[in-house]
């Protein structure tokens, strides 16, 4: 059922008091005391705070209860609508000829003559223009209290007169419910109803002005039956303010950008619609980009609402960027925010594609970090660079590849002539060969003295077996990913890498043989003809040794940990002539056995290529 006691009291305001968390956790109120009698003194907008549960007593004027927080623990922000220009509605001739006190406002009045408010009908505010407003929020204009305190402050150093609409206490001693009453949640639902709003409306009568002020649940809905007041939409007024908070932004970002008048289209904007107005990063970045006046309306910015301006990254880069203004801009940043201009490789590579202003922008801000104590010295390396005359572009170019490519190192293929394995080959004297002639100990060593000694440039080969190895097969000699011969993925922060050699765009690998066979089959020449090379420099015998682990987790064992396996090359051969000699169509039980064969190599291969690949630089005799 609707409000009870529902009415508007007309009233002087005296004195306020802001609860605090501590007061009440969970609806936090703004107390305003009034007096409905002639002549009482004001107290000039005093705001008196509880300490330790106890307050001033002045006497015992009336008390509204103003929500500033809701009791809704999903959603506790209020909306907040403001109509300085009250006085423009027709509810006013009606409110001026009351006298003080409350007066009851049945629902049998006629509607729209009725003194009765509903936020829906009664075209008390633009929608448009409210704002969503938390209880506490750092900056300014960024809570609720920010918005009403200093309305309410002034009512009461202006003696104006308050008409509060709402629900009167029981007690008869104050009014509560001053708020939006219908379109509730249904925790709340029971108190729907139309024309039944709560307000507070304040009257100068010297000035004859009239402002009103509005205050609804962020959660209660935009659209209610005529009749109920019950919700008809789920669209709640966060739902609606955010659409309507990208169009505010829209115009705040033309303004921005206007490179003729956007500081005074910027600052139209923030005096007329300041409480819909939201400094977004977007508008600050559209601000450092305007190549003629981003300092005018960065300086407006910073000096009318600085607690709201945000200088993050992409304000930096953008910053950067401006061809013409870029290098006045970040002066600017430096001197009002410069705790908050960070040096990042995106700011440098930024200013380095600045061919106007790059130059001077990177030396402002390398002769600021030296000159700040408690700078890092993270890019240090870039003042390093230039001493030794590495240009802007070139240092650019280091951090594009390293922003683009990590954590791939690509290279241009070279042209490397086929290397066959020797199934048979040993280097000579190897340790193979000194095992099977039962060689002493002592003849090991001066055998490793030996190969230790031999003067062999392994930069070069090392070169060639990346690229023909690559990790797992893969060798990223280009951008395009699906030209690779198998998918990779890096996981844990490029610490584990994933390959496999069946594109996610394929099926199974049953369905995709002649594929997958011939993915296989470059892989597998790949590390044949490394192979190749290392024999060919006397760098391995016929075999390759890996640690087979018998345990994958960290766990101690009484068993063995693991194994040292020989895997002779002639296997790799082997499985080379056998899938060129696949047949193109498989039976069904061929292809069960094909593809687990191809599981095993897959495995098998790519253990054995990563050991390989990162062990090729060291001598293997074994």
């Amino acid at each position: 059922m609707p409000i009870e006691d529902y009415g508007v009291w007309k009233a002087s305001p005296v004195y306020y008091i802001l609860e605090q968390h501590e007061d009440d956790p969970g609806s936090p109120h703004l107390s305003l005391y009034f007096d409905d009698r002639r002549g009482s003194t004001h107290h000039s907008g005093h705001k008196f705070s509880r300490t330790g549960g106890k307050r001033k007593k002045i006497y015992e004027p009336f008390r509204a209860a103003i929500n500033i927080k809701s009791g809704n623990k999903h959603e506790s922000r209020l909306v907040y609508w403001v109509n300085h220009d009250f006085h423009q509605h027709p509810i006013v001739n009606n409110l001026t000829d009351l006298s003080l006190g409350f007066h009851p406002l049945e629902d049998t009045e006629p509607v729209p003559a009725s003194l009765r408010l509903d936020f829906i009908r009664s075209n008390l505010f633009k929608a448009n223009t409210g704002r969503i407003l938390p209880y506490d929020e750092p900056g300014r204009d960024n809570e609720l209290i920010d918005v009403l305190e200093p309305e309410i402050k002034h009512a009461i150093d202006e003696n104006a007169d308050v008409y509060l609409f709402g629900a009167q206490f029981k007690t008869g001693n104050g009014i509560h419910d001053v708020h939006m009453n219908q379109g509730n949640i249904r925790q709340y639902k029971h108190d729907d109803g139309v024309f039944q709003d709560g307000g507070l409306l304040i009257n100068y009568p010297h000035s004859g002005r009239w402002v009103g002020v509005f205050l609804g649940f962020a959660s209660q809905a935009v659209h209610t039956n005529d009749i109920s007041g019950h919700a008809i939409s789920p669209e709640t007024w966060v739902d609606y303010l955010s659409s309507e908070g990208k169009v505010i932004e829209k115009e705040l970002i033309a303004a921005a950008r206007n490179e003729r008048e956007g500081p005074e289209v910027m600052a139209r904007l923030l005096e007329r619609r300041r409480y819909e107005v939201i400094i977004t990063e977007k508008v600050v970045v559209a601000a450092a980009s305007n190549e003629w006046r981003a300092v005018e309306v960065i300086n407006l910015l910073l000096d009318k609402r600085g607690d709201e301006v945000k200088i993050t990254e992409e304000v930096i880069v953008a910053a950067a960027s401006n061809k013409r203004r870029g290098l006045k801009v970040m002066e600017l940043l430096l001197e009002k925010r410069g705790t908050e201009v960070k040096v990042t490789e995106k700011v440098v590579v930024a200013a380095a594609s600045n061919e106007l202003e790059g130059t001077e922008v990177i030396d402002l801000l390398l002769q600021r970090r030296k000159e700040d104590d408690t700078a890092g010295d993270e890019y240090i390396w870039i003042r390093d660079l230039r001493s030794i005359g590495y240009s802007l572009q070139e240092i650019a170019d280091l951090l594009l590849d390293k922003a683009r490519d990590s954590p791939w190192i690509y290279f241009e293929p070279s042209d490397i002539r086929p290397y066959e394995i020797q199934s048979s080959r040993h280097i000579p004297g190897c340790a193979h060969q000194c095992c099977a002639t039962h060689a002493t100990r002592q003849t090991l060593e001066s055998l490793s003295t030996e190969i230790d000694a031999k003067s062999v440039d392994t930069r070069n080969i090392a070169e060639i077996i990346d690229e023909l190895c690559g990790i797992g097969g893969i060798s990223p000699a280009t951008r395009t990913m699906t030209d690779w011969i198998e998918s990779a993925e890096f996981t844990e922060e490029n610490r584990i890498l994933a390959i496999s050699y069946t594109p996610p765009t394929e099926q199974s690998p049953i369905h995709n043989f002649q594929n997958l066979n011939s993915r296989i089959l470059r892989v597998l020449k790949g590390f044949c003809s490394a192979v190749g090379v290392t024999q060919a420099n006397n760098l391995c015998c016929n075999s390759f040794t890996v640690l087979k682990l018998a345990h994958t987790n960290h766990e101690s064992s009484s068993q063995d940990l693991g194994e040292v396996t020989p895997l002779n090359f002639k296997l790799v051969i082997d499985l080379v002539k056998a899938l060129e000699s696949a047949p193109k169509q498989l039976k069904l039980k061929e292809k069960v056995t094909f593809n687990g064969a191809y599981t095993f190599v897959r495995w098998q291969f790519s253990f054995s290529a990563l050991g390989f690949y990162h062990t090729h630089k060291h001598t293997s005799v074994l």
